[in-house]
């Protein structure tokens, strides 16, 4: 079994190895004493492997989430264990795949305190499209500014001296039966 240690702000991840050896059963928290979550990680819809996994667990108005990276390249299903922060929280996790977001969980809200273990069992569907977030640091490129060199007419003014014809109003009164 793999296991693979990596600092989160709220917790730490491990990774308990795929699930093509070993049982479903088997409990990533096994043998640890800190409150712990055994996450069992699937695919769906194209979502096949991964090499680094963000896991957000929410406390705070604002989550800090660093990207773990994966001893290797891992195919879905896998069992993952996280080092839980007593208390309340809310949990998601984001699959990366040679740097590209390629799955992304619904939410899960616990309360784990004291040591507690629990197993959840959570699916990573593809992003939808769109949504992956743009890399503010990397500035666009304004090599190729657009073509100026037509520009719309405005010498042309309409005549607004002419009165326009307002003779024939809408009926805008109100009739209650």
């Amino acid at each position: 079994m793999r296991t693979l240690c990596a600092p989160l702000l709220f917790g730490t991840l491990l990774l308990a190895g795929n699930l093509a050896g070993c049982s479903e059963d088997n409990d990533a928290c096994e043998g640890r004493p800190e409150t712990c979550l055994s996450l069992t990680l699937f695919g769906a819809s194209g979502v096949v492997a991964a090499d680094q996994l963000k896991v957000l667990i929410l406390r705070k108005e604002q989550p800090v989430s660093p990207s773990t990276p994966l001893s290797t390249v891992q195919d879905f299903p896998f069992k993952v264990a996280v080092l839980w922060p007593d208390g309340p929280g809310n949990l998601s996790v984001r699959s990366l795949l040679a740097g590209s977001l390629n799955g992304v969980s619904a939410e899960l809200s616990l309360d784990l305190r004291n040591g507690q273990h629990a197993q959840r069992k959570l699916t990573l569907f593809p992003p939808l499209p769109g949504t992956t977030p743009m890399d503010m640091a990397k500035p666009r490129d304004l090599s190729m500014l657009p073509d100026l060199s037509t520009p719309k007419d405005l010498t042309a003014t309409p005549d607004l001296t002419a009165t326009p014809d307002l003779s024939e109003l809408p009926d805008l009164t109100v009739t209650t039966d």
